[in-house]
């Protein structure tokens, strides 16, 4: 490789940036399906001091993880793609193009 080239897989790094947003929108669904569990619990799937803790582990701690987990890789799809176009907008220039 010469000093003035840049190589990279456009297509490759593309299905990344499509794997995390799938991962997002995953994440996103089980959100939604611990969620419903909380709920479950809290209707009375689980009495008592263990069904309350449940509740509250499964629908605040677990729900909030999963959560700032998808933000996360929302985000970084987002910085690749803005990445991948610099990319491809320097090695056009770098191309006289």
């Amino acid at each position: 490789m010469s000093s003035g080239e840049l190589k990279y897989n456009e297509a490759q790094i593309r299905e990344m940036i499509q794997i995390l947003r799938n991962s997002a929108q995953q994440f996103n669904s089980l959100t939604e399906e611990m969620q419903s569990l909380a709920r479950a619990v809290s209707d009375g799937a689980l009495l008592g001091q263990a069904g309350e803790e449940l509740t509250q582990a499964v629908g605040t701690v677990l729900v909030g993880a999963i959560n700032r987990l998808s933000a996360r890789l929302t985000e970084r799809s987002r910085f690749v793609e803005v990445e991948l176009e610099q990319l491809i907008k320097a090695a056009s220039n770098m191309r006289g193009n």
